[in-house]
């Protein structure tokens, strides 16, 4: 885990909030399967009844990291497994979110963070 991403529980709220603001908050593969776990976790805290993601910062998401995604294997067919996989498991861990999901947009979201 890293400090891009953090998660609190406050009263009955879990918050998840994107915090690389110079990078606009742009996100690597890795992270958004942070935020799954953090979603998951969020899921199955006892005591909340909402989930709160926010960012810092003058962007709330510029969508995937460029630099991080040019390091990735240039096969385009092992690259497309990855990032499918990934994209579809990340929609499928919101979809199945059981507690009220909101988003505090701060600004601007690109990509997959404006779904």
């Amino acid at each position: 885990m890293s400090d891009a991403i953090t998660y609190e529980v406050k009263g009955r709220a879990a918050i998840i909030t994107l915090n690389n603001p110079k990078i606009l908050n742009a996100l690597t593969y890795q992270q958004y399967d942070e935020i799954c776990g953090f979603l998951n976790r969020a899921k199955d805290e006892p005591d909340t009844v909402i989930t709160l993601i926010q960012s810092s910062g003058r962007a709330f998401s510029a969508g995937a990291n460029a630099a991080a995604i040019s390091k990735l294997d240039n096969k385009l067919e092992t690259w497309l497994d990855k990032s499918i996989a990934r994209q579809v498991y990340l929609v499928q861990t919101f979809a199945q979110h059981k507690k009220i999901l909101a988003v505090a947009l701060n600004g601007p979201a690109i990509g997959l963070s404006a779904a």
